[in-house]
């Protein structure tokens, strides 16, 4: 009997390392265009120095939308993300600046392309954040809603320039006060000492708020914090003079409303206390929750409007 004739393999890899190879290639062609063209080196979204609109977060990370742009079901989104500590994103980076493709309709994030910097804004990497294929949204993509949905910013919570972003949601660093006494004016560093002062308090808190708004007293965070502040030190007439010159600039400023319900509680006159808490509620019914977790002192469930 014949022996049998062993097959030989070696046309059928030969023709399945072809079919691999042309798959890859029509994949370089839709990544990157047309065969022996090189990847176009991929750059860093940078951070953003202007106005931002909050888009939401959590206890880790806050989101804004730089700028946006729609057409039909599909959009485009410039995102910044401040994550609530100097290493929170990723577990070693304090921002991320995102380019985004959204489909509106598919809920998908299409393509996602960031720079991750750290505290002092230096860039430390790029990246794709999805693959060729895109990926579903989830509870993290706050953008969306404003971007897709159509939804309202809420004015009091904007911001402008990634570093009042910084100051607003990410725990100031342990040696802030000396940074911002070796630079009496750097406007910015002062501002995020008055920010941080229930986190750091020292007995020249409210001196290093005074001087955060003497730097910029046309800036509407600053004037909130020293507010806040000198509201939860026994400071009132200082509380009283920062939240009328927000209102004078913005009447529909929901926090600098809020400040002065909780005044006006505390001087006995609750009538007016409670119109302004209903006033700043209507605008947004987070401020008080804003109030507590920035500030550090609990708020009474008459401002909640309980």
């Amino acid at each position: 009997m014949a022996a049998r004739r062993r097959a030989n393999p070696t046309p059928f890899v030969i023709f399945g390392v072809m079919a691999l190879l042309a798959a890859g290639g029509v994949w370089g062609v839709m990544r990157y265009g047309a065969l022996g063209t090189a990847p176009k080196p991929l750059v860093a979204p940078a951070l953003p120095t202007g106005a931002l609109q909050f888009a939401g977060g959590s206890l880790t990370e806050t989101h804004y939308v730089v700028a946006s742009r729609r057409s039909g079901q599909m959009a485009e989104a410039d995102v910044l993300v401040v994550g609530e500590t100097a290493d929170m994103l990723a577990h070693q980076y304090a921002f991320m600046a995102k380019h985004e493709t959204i489909d509106c309709q598919g809920r998908r994030i299409a393509d996602e392309l960031a720079g991750v910097y750290d505290a002092k804004g230096a860039l430390k990497t790029t990246q794709y954040l999805t693959g060729s294929i895109g990926r579903t949204l989830d509870f993290t993509d706050y953008e969306v809603g404003l971007v897709c949905q159509g939804k309202a910013a809420p004015a009091w919570r904007a911001a402008h320039g990634w570093r009042a972003a910084q100051r607003a949601d990410q725990t100031p660093p342990d040696d802030l006060a000396a940074a911002a006494q070796a630079s009496p004016k750097d406007a910015d560093s002062w501002a995020w000492l008055c920010h941080g002062a229930p986190w750091h308090w020292r007995a020249q808190s409210p001196k290093d708020c005074d001087h955060a708004v003497s730097l910029q007293p046309d800036a509407a965070g600053v004037r909130l914090d020293r507010g806040f502040i000198s509201l939860a030190t026994g400071h009132d007439a200082v509380a009283r003079g920062d939240f009328q010159a927000v209102l004078a600039k913005d009447a529909g400023n929901a926090a600098a409303l809020f400040g002065t319900a909780m005044l006006e509680g505390f001087s006995g006159n609750k009538a007016a206390a409670a119109r302004d808490r209903d006033r700043a509620l209507a605008l947004d019914s987070t401020v008080p929750d804003w109030v507590e977790h920035t500030f550090r002192f609990p708020i009474a469930d008459f401002y909640r409007g309980r």
